[in-house]
């Protein structure tokens, strides 16, 4: 079992919305797959829940939360996850009593998981952090095989990721394979491609020919699971996801279709 984390400390790089096809990807691909939303403001929750979450879960106790303040067990986090509205993906919500729960354990969200079986029931776990950096982020990273954060081409993005390069130095176990992509590429902005380059100049750990194209339309292809307008477009996307998800399991994903 694989489990990674999509992280940034920037917002608005497309962090969510790149977990979201890379889960479908994979689903797709006949990998199980389990979404972890830790980012109370995400629309992870959104996009996956099935349409009778309330029969599922009644008193709104099936989430991480509550999860991860049950400290009597460490094998029952299966009973916290729901089925998705995604065939081979399962969901574990958040909610906002995430803010409460006391982080004070660098291993808190990696006990959780390794010691839940879930490696029985799932090939990979992704988790949707928040665009920040505080405890539940080294927990969260500490947990994780694989840890992959959104880049734009832009100057903006240049001091977050040298900052959350220094913090996952100094604050994980460094186990974890960390890969940047980029995301929101628009060629028709000749600067874009300059600060790519400059980004790989300085940071070696770019995942190989993983490049999100810019499209208005990919937050409704993610969240209404709408079909992308331009064939091209829709081309590249499902090139560089399949190619981010393969990075992820370090094997080859190409499922054939659309996700």
């Amino acid at each position: 079992m694989i489990v990674a984390s999509f992280g940034a400390v920037k917002g608005g790089t497309g962090k969510t919305t790149s977990l979201v096809l890379t889960g479908r990807c994979l689903a797709k691909a006949g990998k199980k797959v389990l979404t972890v939303g830790l980012d109370v403001n995400s629309s992870l929750e959104q996009t996956f829940n099935p349409a009778n979450l309330g029969d599922i879960d009644r008193d709104n106790k099936r989430h991480i939360a509550a999860c991860l303040m049950n400290v009597s067990r460490m094998d029952d986090m299966s009973d916290f996850i729901i089925p998705s509205n995604t065939k081979n993906i399962d969901i574990l919500r958040v909610d906002s009593s995430l803010t409460r729960v006391n982080f004070n354990s660098p291993y808190l969200l990696k006990n959780k998981i390794r010691e839940s079986g879930l490696d029985k029931l799932y090939d990979v776990v992704l988790l949707d952090t928040p665009a920040n950096y505080f405890a539940l982020h080294i927990a969260a990273f500490n947990a994780s095989d694989v840890i992959v954060t959104p880049v734009m081409p832009s100057k903006y993005d240049f001091v977050p990721i040298n900052q959350l390069g220094i913090n996952l130095k100094l604050d994980t176990d460094n186990s974890a394979r960390w890969g940047l992509f980029f995301n929101g590429f628009r060629p028709e902005i000749p600067i874009q491609k300059e600060y790519m380059n400059a980004y790989l100049e300085n940071y070696p750990n770019f995942i190989p020919d993983v490049i999100v194209p810019y499209t208005q339309q990919v937050k409704y292809a993610t969240d209404a699971a709408e079909k992308i307008g331009k064939a091209k477009t829709a081309e590249k996307l499902r090139t560089a996801v399949c190619r981010l998800a393969s990075f992820i399991v370090a094997e080859p994903v190409d499922p054939e279709g659309t996700f």
